[in-house]
């Protein structure tokens, strides 16, 4: 219990780095970024997207990956770059962990309208995928929202900003997605929240999800 917690602090501090000035000497060292999606898969961390702090006009692409499987030193991170296979630049979308194996990185919405609604990431093959989701009408796409997956393998995704040309709104609708057996569907809004964007949100031990912030 006590090197899970340490590994989970090791994690948060790492997230946070890439938010701030980041001291390391490794080949490759990323630069401070917001929006992007950062995503802990078999004692990897994900971080995808975004736009770097110099530029926030300017949405990326850049992939990178950093093993935590063993021990480390945070003044020399060995970050890999996979950014040869990604996606389109974008910003503002949000990750899960799922699949029939848990092991697969669903990433959903983003600030870009040549994009998918979904996307599905192989961390084995290292591959990006476009999954084949039932119910595609009741789905929309949005951006700035933190996606919160269940035990059932289930993602909700609540609120948001919706995007129609330069216009944006933001919504307080539930958008949900099955990871295990793909298809969209629409929560229920019964006592939801106002409306409201990037804000966290965290399932709680009793299968309830907390919402916190904007």
């Amino acid at each position: 219990m006590i090197l899970q917690k340490s590994l989970v602090y090791t994690i948060l501090w790492l997230l946070f780095q890439l938010s701030v000035e980041i001291n390391c000497q490794g080949p490759l060292k990323p630069r401070q970024r917001q929006w992007h999606t950062s995503t802990f898969i078999d004692n990897k961390i994900y971080i995808l997207g975004g736009a770097y702090l110099t530029d926030i006009q300017t949405y990326i692409n850049e992939f990178i990956c950093l093993d935590v499987s063993g021990p480390f030193n945070t003044m020399n991170l060995l970050w890999q770059d996979l950014s040869t296979n990604t996606l389109l630049e974008h910003g503002g979308a949000t990750t899960v962990v799922g699949g029939a194996n848990n092991n697969t990185l669903f990433l959903y919405g983003g600030n870009n309208d040549a994009m998918a609604l979904a996307y599905t990431f192989d961390p084995q093959s290292k591959t990006w995928s476009t999954p084949n989701i039932a119910g595609a009408t009741s789905a929309k796409k949005k951006s700035f929202l933190t996606g919160v997956r269940d035990n059932d393998g289930k993602m909700y995704l609540f609120g948001g900003v919706e995007f129609t040309g330069n216009t944006a709104a933001d919504l307080n609708d539930v958008t949900t997605l099955d990871t295990i057996n793909p298809s969209w569907g629409i929560g229920s809004i019964v006592g939801a929240p106002s409306v409201r964007s990037s804000y966290g949100a965290a399932l709680l031990p009793n299968q309830s999800i907390i919402y916190l912030g904007k």
